[in-house]
């Protein structure tokens, strides 16, 4: 199964929205069964509050993801490059 694979190309399809700032947040998240995210937190930032802020609404907007099949990864941490 390329779950991974369906989730970042989620992510990356979903558009950004503006910082006010640039850097790379890693951002940790989860999805539950139905295919909502369960939970996400900045696992390392950027070092500015409004970059670090964006990365983690550009995953909550690419959600809801298709539902996991049984037995693939749930659990992710992925960096997130906000650009201005």
């Amino acid at each position: 199964s390329n779950y991974p694979g369906l989730v970042y190309s989620k992510i990356r399809r979903t558009r950004q929205r503006r910082a006010g700032g640039r850097g790379v947040v890693r951002v940790r998240f989860s999805i539950r069964a139905d295919g909502q995210l369960g939970s996400v937190a900045v696992a390392r930032g950027s070092g500015t509050g409004r970059v670090d802020k964006t990365a983690l609404e550009h995953v909550r907007r690419a959600a809801p993801f298709p539902p996991p099949p049984p037995g693939a990864r749930t659990r992710f941490v992925i960096p997130i490059e906000v650009r201005g």
